[in-house]
């Protein structure tokens, strides 16, 4: 999925599932503004989901599949 679908996707998703694995992050004060604004989701939401689509795309501008 592109970030530009994922973006476009958002107004209509649920929260996915949680895992029992927590990351923690360090995100600017921007960062997290610049997140906010995008879409009226939470936080988590939206940096689980921009995750998932950046490994995706990285993986695919390196020929693997998952």
């Amino acid at each position: 999925m592109s970030l530009k679908s994922l973006f476009d996707s958002w107004t209509n998703l649920e929260a996915p599932a949680a895992t029992d694995t927590d990351y923690s992050v360090g995100l600017s004060p921007d960062d997290i503004a610049r997140i906010r604004v995008l879409v009226d989701l939470d936080a988590e939401h939206i940096i689980t989901d921009l995750i998932s689509a950046s490994l995706d795309e990285l993986e695919a501008a390196n020929g693997q599949e998952t």
